[in-house]
């Protein structure tokens, strides 16, 4: 019972502290900058908390697998299942990400036409960095839960924002940056604590070496990066001037990123996993008998 109730107050505390880094920033904006900035930056933030909620549900689906093999002790098999939810998710969360990212400016002028423009579109870029650094990741922030180690991590959370208030308030002060600061900071002290404290404090939780996690996170920020190269060339040639054709557009880019990250994410035996997949056996079955 005990140990239940450290796990939710670290829990509870890290929730806290997280507002510190993006529940204040549009307060700040309306006290510091005036109404209107504060409503440029949320019309900026909606879209992408909208797709920070979907891509959070992807690593979830993993999370009672990752328990049952821990609670095994098999610490092979679990480290291999982790690597390989790594590369899956990374696949499925950074294609919205990146459609996103090539879509942002279409998007925005079909929404908001009065306020579109090239400040609103890096506006809710920014505010996307941790999205972008922590997309292949995001099954690493479990491991603090299932090996109950939650303290430290919820520290760095609450150590982030803390830095993220000062920082932004001096900005505001001593600079023009207006609300890229805002949106800025935080983001860069996300892609910091993403990319360097999460992976070194679970691979610590873990008792292994932090290159065994490093090499998939960097071929998913290579991935990404051939998401949005792959995604703008595409929006070159696809139609984005009603919301018919920006969806048609986006199931498009969805398509040809699940084959990049079915090519260059997965190993010839993680492939041969996803090809025997149930019900994607059934489909491949069926295709060769037509």
């Amino acid at each position: 019972a005990k140990e239940i109730f450290i796990s939710g107050f670290w829990n509870s505390f890290s929730q806290l502290s997280s507002v510190l880094l993006t529940g204040l920033d549009l307060l700040i904006a309306n006290v510091m900058l005036g109404a209107s900035a504060a409503g440029i930056l949320a019309v900026a933030k909606t879209a992408p908390l909208a797709l920070q909620v979907l891509i959070n549900v992807v690593p979830t689906a993993f999370n009672p697998h990752l328990t049952i093999l821990f609670a095994k002790e098999s610490r092979e098999a679990f480290l291999s299942e982790l690597l390989y939810t790594l590369k899956i998710t990374a696949i499925l969360t950074g294609i919205p990400i990146a459609g996103f990212i090539a879509l942002a400016p279409a998007f925005f002028r079909l929404w908001v036409p009065s306020v579109a423009g090239s400040d609103l579109n890096l506006l809710a870029i920014l505010t996307m960095g941790q999205m972008i650094a922590g997309f292949g990741l995001m099954p690493l922030f479990y491991v603090f839960t299932i090996t109950n180690k939650l303290k430290w991590a919820s520290f760095s959370v609450f150590i982030t924002g803390s830095l993220n208030l000062l920082l932004v308030l001096v900005l505001l002060k001593t600079t023009d940056l207006g609300l890229f600061a805002i949106a800025g900071v935080s983001s860069v002290l996300e892609v910091l604590r993403y990319l360097v404290l999460v992976p070194m404090y679970a691979s610590h939780c873990l008792n292994t070496k932090p290159s065994t996690v490093y090499p998939s996170i960097l071929k998913s920020l290579i991935y990404m990066g051939l998401l949005i190269a792959s995604f703008l060339v595409l929006h070159g040639f696809l139609p984005s001037s009603s919301w018919l054709t920006l969806g048609a557009s986006a199931m498009a880019m969805a398509v040809f990123g699940l084959g990049i990250g079915f090519v260059f994410m997965l190993n010839s035996n993680e492939r041969h996993r996803i090809r025997t997949f149930k019900p994607l056996a059934r489909f491949f079955k069926k295709k060769e008998v037509e």
